[in-house]
């Protein structure tokens, strides 16, 4: 996948868009979006504060 990006993150009408090069851009409407990217990912970014939650699943060291 390639040219991934977040749509309408804060509204109700969430979005991912991607482009595969088998079948061209994609459109996927959510629920939810998990940004299982790490610290310094693009999801943790594009997120408004408000509509976040971080949830750390390591002992902090790394």
């Amino acid at each position: 996948m390639r040219g991934v990006r977040l749509h309408d993150l804060d509204s109700d009408r969430l979005a991912v868009s991607y482009r595969c090069p088998e079948t061209g851009e994609r459109l996927l409407h959510c629920d939810f979006v998990a940004g299982c990217d790490g610290a310094r990912g693009a999801t943790r970014d594009a997120m408004p504060p408000q509509r976040m939650r971080i949830a750390r699943q390591d002992d902090g060291t790394g």
